[in-house]
């Protein structure tokens, strides 16, 4: 009897985790497919304003000329995109493997967490400064275009010499790629005055109200359209990761659940055998 109790106890436990890894599946499911929705509307103009960053270069980035980053002093910072929890396989201990290579390279670098999984479990091995930049599990244009104008700022100012992203390149829903981007500076040369000829990317072209003022305002546009490319993208892979992750949890878990529940009722049936064997068996004295 006790065993049979034991059992029924650890049914009742499996089956309260396959209700939850089903219910965090579909959830994931719905967030994967809101968030592959953002991603492949933007994809394209995500691609172009990268592009028109590279052709503009610093020139929609000026700097401060005494600022700490032109004396060569300004640090490194890297944004480090995982997930919110840990429920997304190794998606997010795939990019801290990363950050630590990268880390290794740059100790003093500032580091802003865009996941509280990476706030929380990466940021005892960072030695610099580091702060955490809380984004929903499907970010919005806004969360990205307030960590695209703090990252400007910064990089304007001259704490940061260049910008860096780690996080994974999702090729599709099974294979990801971890990877360490650079956003800041945005080109090499692109925009700058060329052998005293027009800069680069005029084509003769007036602007209006200005070239700089003009190559300012769009660099904002696309630097915040880059990082909600960024987000967005890293959104999709935690999602899937995590979709995948609950249904593996959810079909061990009914597995496990219908091999309890096979067990039992062998319990079951072998207590009644043996009740009927009992029964039917006569008395020691042979009557």
């Amino acid at each position: 009897m006790s065993d049979r109790r034991e059992l029924k106890a650890k049914i009742r436990g499996v089956r309260s985790t396959e209700k939850l890894t089903g219910a965090m599946r579909t959830i994931s499911t719905a967030n994967y497919a809101k968030a592959v929705a953002a991603w492949g509307s933007f994809r394209t103009y995500a691609d172009a304003c990268d592009g028109m960053l590279r052709e503009a270069g610093d020139a929609g980035f000026p700097r401060d000329p005494g600022a700490a980053g032109d004396a060569g002093k300004g640090k490194v910072c890297f944004v480090v995109l995982t997930g919110n929890r840990a429920l997304c396989g190794s998606y997010n201990e795939e990019v801290a493997g990363l950050f630590a290579r990268c880390l290794r390279d740059d100790p003093g670098a500032d580091v802003i967490f865009c996941g509280k999984w990476g706030s929380i479990h990466i940021s005892p091995s960072v030695t610099g400064r580091w702060e955490d930049w809380p984004v929903s599990d499907v970010p919005s244009w806004s969360e990205a275009a307030a960590l695209a104008d703090r990252l400007r700022t910064g990089y304007e100012s001259g704490r940061y010499s260049r910008v860096d992203f780690v996080t994974q390149q999702q090729r599709n829903l099974l294979i990801r790629k971890p990877v360490r981007e650079t956003f800041l500076p945005a080109g090499a040369d692109g925009g700058r005055d060329t052998a005293g000829g027009p800069p680069a990317g005029d084509h003769g072209f007036v602007f209006f109200p200005g070239r700089e003022e003009t190559a300012r305002a769009l660099a904002e546009i696309c630097f915040r359209g880059k990082v909600y490319g960024a987000l967005i993208g890293a959104a999709a892979g935690v999602q899937g990761a995590t979709m995948f992750a609950m249904k593996n949890s959810n079909d061990n878990s009914r597995k496990l659940r219908e091999q309890l529940e096979t067990e039992l009722q062998r319990l079951r049936q072998s207590s009644v055998t043996e009740g009927v064997i009992e029964t039917s068996v006569p008395s020691g004295n042979g009557r």
